[in-house]
């Protein structure tokens, strides 16, 4: 029985080149990319672990619902300014999760700087 999902459609929707890689993706969830086709199609009754559902939706920043198919796939709503639309800028939100609090307080800082230093409008 085929186990429909919108994987593929999510994947493919992606603007960080290496995220519309179903052996990347593979790769980041720790399967073998034989093993990722299956669960993306639905063939040989593959279907998602809360594991990988977990792990996709760090990966690709959307909800379960839409990896699912339960949802709508979020091509850009106004829900998130362009900023956040943006799969680099997620994987820095991801990857500030094991910074240190020290550490978001020099990003922090870094940022303000950053801003501060852009020509008056």
């Amino acid at each position: 029985m085929k186990m429909p999902n919108n994987l593929r459609k999510i994947r493919e929707s992606q603007t960080d080149k290496n995220l519309r890689s179903g052996n990347k993706i593979a790769e980041l969830l720790g399967i073998s990319p034989q093993y990722y086709y299956s669960l993306e199609t639905g063939r040989e009754g593959k279907r998602l672990n809360s594991e990988h559902l977990n792990k996709l939706i760090k990966i690709f920043n959307v909800s379960a619902d839409e990896i699912l198919g339960g949802a709508e796939i979020d091509n850009g709503s106004s829900k998130q300014p362009q900023a956040l639309q943006n799969s680099q800028l997620a994987m820095v939100f991801r990857a500030a999760e094991e910074l240190t609090e020290e550490e978001l307080k020099e990003v922090e800082k870094y940022m303000k700087f950053t801003i501060s230093q852009r020509p008056k409008k």
